[in-house]
């Protein structure tokens, strides 16, 4: 029994043209999590941010699922790919993923605390992508920009920081030698930095993007020059350069756009920055790339986006300019994003393409764009699997509407491929149903196909072209009951066929406030119609009942059913479940209605009680399951199971691609499914088919990371731990011991180390962690650590200062703080009159704490006596517990 419809995924297409060659790679079958696994006839529906080579095979991109980046692993140049789940928070970005060498990884990861901060963090591996931790930067309000990855210990990191007590935006150069334990700020005075590079620790580049002007440095940030471009006949604001990369200490490369006479040109450097020369000009097109290897080896990219058929093109150069070789690649081409260790072109963005042959053969390994749907799926009695949807330029199934351009349908022999298959499809396909070797194909505009030898042949029908059907179901060989939206009649009818779809018989419903979603066959006369009625007091569930084979029809009232409903399916011709749910885009006058109800029926649908799920997404669920009479899934933005008959529902922690989408636009990921043998394959919007079905052993441990900020506190501090495992089969336990104790399990609380004022705690506190997966791998033990400091700093001056106005002196001082504790706080110097009001306060950061400083300070005060005092806190916030002063003349 078909446990669903109403779905869409996109797949790829087998086609050639303007001299690309498009090819479907084998399935990349990815653990999701929860006994699911990514089934897609392509690698994975993300969007690719970044990739990074680990060597001529192993690829590594950022991929964004659910708004929050992670990372996606090939280890064939890019045809097949495994998902890999960072656990990371919601709304965080990964830029700047770089292998330094085939050991270590590096990346910035960017997000959002609860108090609304920007905050960064580097995420590491150091065993070559098998696990990979996040190591947070202390930096408040700090706007990431730009990175560089030099090695395992060296990055640079540029970006604008708020000044608060200037009430500005300031760029600060970051730079760290140990791997982010401890990090070196400069600031730079350019207003907003842009593409910066470093081809080496001394030598740094960046875009002023307010002025197109480029900041060169040679001394590792502690000086500047600016540089400008050569462009004569034309101001400052008349180019724009779009982008910089650095490949050489003192080479550079540049795209610039021109406004005066528009057109594109590259410029080239070759002693940092003095000179520039004309390496290459090109139309004006609407996107353009390049992509510098050396000092004479470069790839430019041009293709107009803006129009479908306009030429596109690669150049390659390998004399710095002085020659180009153009390769024409069609319409709709792909770009050079990125080379190989091996010269393998890689493109990437919203899909990916490869070449081996320097840009004149194009490999399409995922499509560039939503393009193509799934609307539907069923099985067979022969073990096949059938589905249909549509092909659009849009992704009009997230919104839950039908506005594709041609239908497609799909095949799968072995429960892993899908094949498209070669059908006239026509209009927009939403339902296929089989029985026996007898199928229905169905759609918009009335669009109906028939086959009657299991999917060979298929006979094209009609039944009204004002009728759009959204299910259809078979009866036998020859009967079917649709449901269908009449634009005719203004109302939604119920059709039934008698003769392979030759003839049609309606039954109108008595209001166009009724609506209808879902038809089950019970039995060879019994049918069931589930939809819903529209009140002026709400939404009601409305079933209509057929015992004669669909001919003559009864309906009523599900009071209990307040909500859209979306699907229903039986397991038997007892026990069935009808699942409603609301999502905000279609509730948006009432937040507070939208979520899921689920029904469940053990007498053939005589009576109906309302289940608890126990948690329910934020749209709502879209689709129902059963393999069997005790094992079901529910389906939406996440996936629930059930194992005793739908009377208990667990979430399975299925980590679904895109799940966001659906979170944004009221419309959940999984929408349609079917189970055989107790095997389940759902399909979803967003590139989505998963299944129970993997061909993938797992062989690798689980990943756990913590919120640890290594900070140290004069508070209790919880830290939390978070599993998740890239080899699919799910994580079974995580646990902990904390300074040395005993394993055990960890708690959704979390480890606290309290921060007693006896003192008792204060020091470093060592968090280590693992976790085991379902499979039985276990990771290598995982360690943070929690600094506690209850001791309070003691502020010491430095005794008589002299300076005349207007010179600069020192300001002598210390602050002792006893062992253990920071070895850095914050200090203020507070200059005051002889009456005890304030003159001047400054505050120094990062000084350094059981040492003799001195802190360089100009003087502007006017001549007189004057008595200054320190004040200091700790880096756990601890305040001094006394401060010092000392005394300063100020003469003519």
């Amino acid at each position: 029994m078909k446990a669903c419809l109403g779905a869409l995924c996109i797949t790829l297409l087998l086609a050639t043209a303007g001299g690309l060659s498009f090819a479907t790679p084998a399935p990349a079958l990815t653990g999701l999590g929860g006994g699911l696994h990514f089934q897609s006839p392509q690698p994975f529906g993300w969007s690719i941010g970044e990739v990074a080579f680990k060597d001529a095979d192993n690829l590594w991109a950022t991929v964004l699922n659910n708004h929050t980046a992670n990372l996606a692993h090939s280890s064939d140049k890019g045809t097949t790919w495994r998902f890999v789940d960072l656990g990371l928070t919601p709304g965080t970005s990964i830029v700047g993923l770089t292998f330094t060498d085939p050991k270590h990884a590096r990346a910035i990861a960017r997000w959002v605390d609860g108090k609304g901060v920007d905050r960064i963090g580097i995420l590491r591996s150091n065993d070559g992508g098998a696990t990979w931790r996040m190591r947070p930067i202390a930096a408040a309000s700090f706007k990431h920009l730009g990175q560089a990855f030099l090695s395992a210990r060296t990055t640079f990191i540029v970006g604008r920081e708020f000044d608060k007590r200037r009430r500005t935006w300031r760029t600060r150069l970051l730079r760290t030698s140990n791997d982010g334990a401890s990090w070196k700020r400069t600031r730079i005075r350019c207003k907003f930095p842009f593409d910066f590079a470093a081809p080496d620790a001394r030598h740094l580049w960046f875009l002023d993007s307010d002025t197109s002007k480029i900041w060169t440095s040679s001394n590792g940030g502690a000086n500047w020059t600016v540089r400008t471009l050569p462009l004569s006949g034309t101001s400052g604001s008349a180019y724009e350069i779009n982008e910089l990369q650095a490949p050489r200490r003192r080479v550079a490369w540049v795209n610039v756009t021109r406004q005066q006479q528009p057109y594109n040109l590259v410029m080239r450097t070759t002693d940092g920055g003095k000179h520039w020369r004309k390496a290459a000009t090109y139309p004006d097109y609407t996107e353009n790339g390049l992509e510098a290897l050396s000092a004479r080896e470069v790839w430019l990219s041009v293709a107009d986006s803006s129009q479908c058929d306009a030429s596109s093109y690669v150049s390659h150069t390998v004399d710095g300019g002085r020659t180009w070789t153009r390769t024409f690649v069609g319409p709709r081409s792909l770009g050079v994003s990125d080379v190989g260790p091996d010269g393998t072109l890689y493109s990437f963005g919203r899909g990916m393409g490869r070449s081996t042959d320097n840009g004149r053969h194009w490999t399409r390994l995922i499509p560039d764009g939503y393009e193509y749907w799934l609307g539907d799926v069923t099985p067979t009695d022969a073990g096949d699997l059938w589905a249909v949807g549509w092909a659009t330029p849009f992704s009009p199934g997230i919104y839950g509407d039908f506005d594709g351009e041609a239908g497609v349908v799909y095949r799968c022999g072995d429960g892993v491929r899908w094949k498209q298959q070669e059908i006239d499809e026509g209009a927009v396909l939403t339902s296929v149903d089989f029985a026996g070797s007898a199928g229905w194909i169905a759609g918009l505009e009335g669009r109906v196909r028939h086959t009657a030898d299991g999917g060979t042949n298929w006979q094209e029908l009609t039944a009204g072209t004002s009728r759009d059907i959204y299910d259809i179901q078979a009866l036998d060989a020859e009967s079917a009951i649709a449901v269908a939206d009449d634009r005719q009649l203004g109302r939604y009818v119920i059709m039934r066929t008698a003769d392979a779809g030759a003839s049609w018989a309606t039954h109108p419903m008595d209001s166009p406030r009724d609506l209808l979603k879902r038809v089950s066959i019970l039995g060879p006369s019994h049918v069931l119609v589930a939809g819903t009625r529209l009140l002026p007091t709400g939404k009601r569930g409305l079933l209509l009942e057929s015992t004669d084979g669909g001919v003559t029809w009864s309906q009523r009232l599900l009071q209990s059913c307040t909500r859209t409903v979306r699907d229903m399916t039986f397991i038997d011709d007892s026990r069935g479940w009808i699942l409603a749910s609301t999502g905000m885009m279609e509730d948006r006058k009432s937040y507070t209605n939208y979520g899921t109800q689920l029904l469940r029926t053990a007498d053939g649908g005589v009576s109906w009680q309302t289940v608890s799920l126990g948690q329910v997404s934020e749209t709502g669920l879209y689709a129902v399951a059963f393999g069997d009479p005790s094992n079901g899934w529910l389906f939406g933005d996440k996936v629930l199971k059930t194992s005793d008959g739908g009377l208990t529902w667990r979430d399975t922690g299925a980590f679904l691609p895109s799940a966001a989408l659906g979170q944004m636009f009221g419309g959940p990921v999984l929408r349609a499914a079917a189970t055989v043998g107790g095997n389940l394959w759902a399909v979803g919007a967003d590139q989505t088919i998963i299944s129970t079905v993997g061909t993938a052993e797992d062989v690798n441990p689980p990943l756990t990371t913590d919120d640890g900020d290594r900070l140290w506190h004069n508070t209790a501090v919880t830290t939390r731990l978070y599993a998740s495992d890239p080899g699919g089969s799910g994580v079974a336990s995580t646990h902990y011991r904390l300074d040395g104790g005993e394993w055990q399990p960890i708690t959704p609380a979390g480890v606290t180390v309290q921060a007693p004022s006896d003192h008792s705690a204060d020091g470093e506190h060592r968090i280590e962690y693992r976790s085991t997966d379902l499979a039985g791998n276990t990771e290598f033990v995982e360690l943070c650590s929690v600094h506690i400091d209850t001791r309070q700093p003691v502020a010491l001056a430095g005794g008589r200062v002299r300076v005349r106005t207007g010179k600069l002196t020192r300001l002598p001082f210390k602050v002792t703080d006893e062992q253990p504790c920071g070895r850095r706080g914050t200090v203020t110097f507070t200059i005051l009159k002889p009456n005890g009001t304030v003159a001047k306060r400054f505050t120094r950061t990062e000084q350094p704490l059981n040492a003799d400083v001195v802190v360089a300070y100009r003087c502007r005060l006017a001549p007189g006596s004057y008595t200054y005092e320190v004040t200091a806190r700790d880096a756990a916030a601890n305040p001094q517990s006394s401060s010092g002063q000392g005394s300063l003349t100020v003469l003519r």
